[in-house]
Protein backbone atom coordinates (compact mmCIF):
# COMPACT_ATOMS: atom_id res chain seq x y z
CA UNK A 1 0.00 0.00 0.00
CA UNK A 2 1.36 3.41 -1.16
CA UNK A 3 2.23 6.25 2.01
CA UNK A 4 0.91 9.21 1.63
CA UNK A 5 1.42 12.28 3.98
CA UNK A 6 -1.20 12.65 6.56
CA UNK A 7 -3.31 15.26 7.99
CA UNK A 8 -5.15 14.66 11.59
CA UNK A 9 -8.36 14.90 10.43
CA UNK A 10 -10.51 15.72 13.84
CA UNK A 11 -8.83 15.63 17.61
CA UNK A 12 -10.59 12.05 17.99
CA UNK A 13 -8.19 10.97 15.31
CA UNK A 14 -5.29 11.68 17.89
CA UNK A 15 -6.75 10.04 21.05
CA UNK A 16 -6.99 6.39 19.00
CA UNK A 17 -3.24 6.20 18.88
CA UNK A 18 -1.95 3.49 20.21
CA UNK A 19 1.82 2.73 21.36
CA UNK A 20 3.01 -1.28 20.41
CA UNK A 21 6.13 -2.87 22.53
CA UNK A 22 8.32 -5.84 20.23
CA UNK A 23 6.66 -8.91 19.55
CA UNK A 24 2.88 -7.22 21.08
CA UNK A 25 -0.23 -8.87 18.74
CA UNK A 26 -1.81 -6.39 17.01
CA UNK A 27 -4.45 -8.43 15.59
CA UNK A 28 -4.37 -12.53 14.95
CA UNK A 29 -5.77 -13.52 11.20
CA UNK A 30 -9.08 -14.92 11.67
CA UNK A 31 -10.20 -12.46 14.25
CA UNK A 32 -13.13 -10.30 13.52
CA UNK A 33 -12.27 -7.08 11.53
CA UNK A 34 -13.20 -4.37 13.73
CA UNK A 35 -10.26 -1.77 13.31
CA UNK A 36 -8.07 -0.37 10.81
CA UNK A 37 -4.62 0.71 11.55
CA UNK A 38 -2.17 3.21 9.90
CA UNK A 39 1.34 2.70 11.11
CA UNK A 40 2.85 5.76 12.84
CA UNK A 41 6.46 4.96 13.92
CA UNK A 42 8.36 1.74 13.93
CA UNK A 43 7.62 -1.16 12.04
CA UNK A 44 5.06 -4.14 12.15
CA UNK A 45 5.48 -7.42 11.24
CA UNK A 46 2.83 -9.05 8.71
CA UNK A 47 2.53 -12.98 8.10
CA UNK A 48 0.38 -15.78 6.68
CA UNK A 49 0.45 -19.51 8.16
CA UNK A 50 -0.84 -22.61 6.52
CA UNK A 51 -3.26 -24.85 8.96
CA UNK A 52 -0.29 -26.91 10.19
CA UNK A 53 1.78 -23.71 11.30
CA UNK A 54 4.39 -23.48 8.27
CA UNK A 55 4.99 -19.80 7.66
CA UNK A 56 3.42 -19.09 3.63
CA UNK A 57 4.67 -15.13 3.41
CA UNK A 58 5.62 -12.44 5.28
CA UNK A 59 6.29 -8.44 5.11
CA UNK A 60 7.23 -5.69 7.04
CA UNK A 61 4.94 -2.72 7.07
CA UNK A 62 6.41 0.57 7.91
CA UNK A 63 5.10 3.96 9.18
CA UNK A 64 2.18 5.55 6.08
CA UNK A 65 0.97 2.46 5.45
CA UNK A 66 -2.27 0.58 6.52
CA UNK A 67 -3.23 -2.50 7.91
CA UNK A 68 -6.47 -4.18 8.32
CA UNK A 69 -7.75 -3.35 4.74
CA UNK A 70 -10.00 -5.31 2.76
CA UNK A 71 -13.59 -6.53 2.37
CA UNK A 72 -13.36 -9.73 4.30
CA UNK A 73 -15.07 -9.37 7.97
CA UNK A 74 -12.22 -11.34 9.07
CA UNK A 75 -7.93 -10.62 9.01
CA UNK A 76 -6.70 -12.85 7.05
CA UNK A 77 -3.18 -12.04 8.01
CA UNK A 78 -1.26 -11.66 11.87
CA UNK A 79 0.55 -8.10 13.03
CA UNK A 80 2.47 -8.46 15.25
CA UNK A 81 5.31 -5.18 16.30
CA UNK A 82 8.62 -5.89 15.27
CA UNK A 83 10.28 -3.07 17.35
CA UNK A 84 8.46 -0.35 19.41
CA UNK A 85 5.49 0.74 17.28
CA UNK A 86 2.93 3.64 17.33
CA UNK A 87 -0.20 3.06 14.97
CA UNK A 88 -3.26 4.80 14.85
CA UNK A 89 -6.24 2.72 15.00
CA UNK A 90 -9.70 3.75 13.10
CA UNK A 91 -13.20 1.87 13.43
CA UNK A 92 -13.84 0.12 10.13
CA UNK A 93 -16.83 2.29 9.98
CA UNK A 94 -14.80 5.73 10.40
CA UNK A 95 -12.20 4.42 8.38
CA UNK A 96 -15.34 4.17 5.79
CA UNK A 97 -16.30 7.40 6.41
CA UNK A 98 -13.03 9.38 5.96
CA UNK A 99 -12.82 7.44 2.73
CA UNK A 100 -16.19 9.67 1.49
CA UNK A 101 -14.38 12.54 2.07
CA UNK A 102 -10.10 11.88 1.15
CA UNK A 103 -9.81 10.69 -2.53
CA UNK A 104 -6.36 9.58 -0.99
CA UNK A 105 -7.55 7.29 1.50
CA UNK A 106 -10.65 5.98 -0.83
CA UNK A 107 -7.47 4.92 -3.43
CA UNK A 108 -5.40 3.23 -1.20
CA UNK A 109 -8.86 0.86 0.34
CA UNK A 110 -9.64 0.52 -3.20
CA UNK A 111 -6.29 -1.05 -4.10
CA UNK A 112 -6.26 -2.91 -0.97
CA UNK A 113 -9.94 -4.83 -1.57
CA UNK A 114 -8.97 -5.65 -4.79
CA UNK A 115 -5.40 -7.23 -4.24
CA UNK A 116 -7.78 -8.96 -1.55
CA UNK A 117 -10.05 -10.55 -3.98
CA UNK A 118 -7.44 -11.76 -6.62
CA UNK A 119 -5.46 -13.63 -3.36
CA UNK A 120 -8.66 -15.34 -2.70
CA UNK A 121 -9.65 -15.89 -6.55
CA UNK A 122 -5.96 -17.72 -6.74
CA UNK A 123 -6.93 -19.66 -3.63
CA UNK A 124 -10.04 -20.81 -4.85
CA UNK A 125 -8.97 -21.81 -8.12
CA UNK A 126 -6.18 -23.36 -6.64
CA UNK A 127 -8.06 -25.14 -3.92
CA UNK A 128 -7.21 -28.89 -2.92
CA UNK A 129 -7.24 -30.73 -5.83
CA UNK A 130 -9.88 -33.43 -3.84
CA UNK A 131 -12.04 -30.35 -3.54
CA UNK A 132 -15.70 -30.77 -5.52
CA UNK A 133 -15.59 -28.51 -8.78
CA UNK A 134 -18.91 -27.04 -7.98
CA UNK A 135 -18.13 -26.15 -4.51
CA UNK A 136 -14.97 -24.02 -5.96
CA UNK A 137 -17.36 -22.51 -8.82
CA UNK A 138 -19.86 -21.55 -5.60
CA UNK A 139 -16.77 -20.30 -3.51
CA UNK A 140 -15.65 -18.02 -6.43
CA UNK A 141 -19.12 -16.59 -7.53
CA UNK A 142 -19.71 -15.84 -3.80
CA UNK A 143 -16.19 -14.09 -3.48
CA UNK A 144 -17.07 -12.29 -6.81
CA UNK A 145 -20.68 -11.23 -5.54
CA UNK A 146 -18.86 -9.83 -2.33
CA UNK A 147 -16.81 -7.44 -4.68
CA UNK A 148 -19.61 -6.75 -6.72
CA UNK A 149 -21.46 -5.68 -3.91
CA UNK A 150 -18.63 -3.37 -2.10
CA UNK A 151 -17.80 -1.52 -5.69
CA UNK A 152 -21.21 -1.10 -5.64
CA UNK A 153 -22.29 -3.31 -8.27
CA UNK A 154 -25.16 -5.66 -8.71
CA UNK A 155 -24.00 -8.76 -6.34
CA UNK A 156 -26.31 -10.96 -8.83
CA UNK A 157 -23.56 -10.13 -11.35
CA UNK A 158 -25.99 -8.94 -13.53
CA UNK A 159 -23.95 -6.59 -15.57
CA UNK A 160 -21.02 -8.20 -15.87
CA UNK A 161 -20.18 -10.89 -18.26
CA UNK A 162 -19.45 -13.91 -16.63
CA UNK A 163 -19.85 -17.00 -19.23
CA UNK A 164 -19.20 -20.92 -19.08
CA UNK A 165 -15.89 -20.39 -21.66
CA UNK A 166 -14.46 -17.96 -18.77
CA UNK A 167 -15.17 -20.53 -16.00
CA UNK A 168 -13.50 -23.51 -17.81
CA UNK A 169 -10.34 -21.22 -18.60
CA UNK A 170 -10.58 -20.14 -15.18
CA UNK A 171 -10.01 -23.30 -13.87
CA UNK A 172 -8.60 -25.54 -16.38
CA UNK A 173 -11.10 -28.16 -16.85
CA UNK A 174 -13.22 -29.51 -19.08
CA UNK A 175 -16.29 -27.75 -20.98
CA UNK A 176 -18.59 -31.01 -20.10
CA UNK A 177 -17.39 -31.21 -16.51
CA UNK A 178 -17.91 -27.18 -15.94
CA UNK A 179 -21.91 -27.76 -17.02
CA UNK A 180 -22.21 -30.00 -14.75
CA UNK A 181 -21.03 -27.84 -12.09
CA UNK A 182 -23.05 -25.19 -12.91
CA UNK A 183 -25.99 -27.45 -13.85
CA UNK A 184 -25.79 -28.58 -9.89
CA UNK A 185 -26.05 -25.12 -8.73
CA UNK A 186 -28.74 -24.23 -10.65
CA UNK A 187 -31.01 -27.34 -9.85
CA UNK A 188 -30.50 -25.83 -6.11
CA UNK A 189 -32.09 -22.65 -7.93
CA UNK A 190 -28.72 -20.43 -6.83
CA UNK A 191 -27.42 -19.15 -10.31
CA UNK A 192 -29.01 -19.08 -13.90
CA UNK A 193 -27.08 -19.78 -16.97
CA UNK A 194 -28.64 -18.62 -20.01
CA UNK A 195 -28.97 -19.77 -23.82
CA UNK A 196 -25.42 -17.56 -24.06
CA UNK A 197 -23.86 -19.54 -21.27
CA UNK A 198 -23.23 -16.40 -19.24
CA UNK A 199 -24.06 -16.91 -15.50
CA UNK A 200 -25.68 -14.58 -12.99
CA UNK A 201 -26.45 -15.56 -9.35
CA UNK A 202 -29.90 -15.87 -8.68
CA UNK A 203 -29.75 -16.37 -4.61
CA UNK A 204 -26.71 -15.00 -2.95
CA UNK A 205 -27.62 -15.88 0.58
CA UNK A 206 -28.17 -19.47 -0.93
CA UNK A 207 -24.82 -19.38 -2.25
CA UNK A 208 -22.95 -18.34 1.14
CA UNK A 209 -25.06 -21.33 2.27
CA UNK A 210 -24.13 -23.95 -0.36
CA UNK A 211 -20.41 -22.86 0.27
CA UNK A 212 -20.73 -23.04 3.66
CA UNK A 213 -22.51 -27.01 3.84
CA UNK A 214 -19.82 -27.76 1.49
CA UNK A 215 -16.42 -26.51 3.58
CA UNK A 216 -15.78 -24.48 1.06
CA UNK A 217 -16.38 -21.08 2.61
Amino acid sequence: MSSFAYQEDTAASVECLEALQPKQWLFRAGEEKESVYRVEAGAILLSSHAPDGALINSSLVFPGDFLGLGFLSTYRSTAVAAIASTVTRYSVAEFDRLCEHRADLSEIRDTAIRSEFEKLRIETVNNASNSPLTAKVANFLSVAAHLAQIEGRNPNLSGDTLNLEQLVDLFKVESLMMLAAIHELERCNIIFCDLAFEIKIVDPDGLEAFCFASGSA
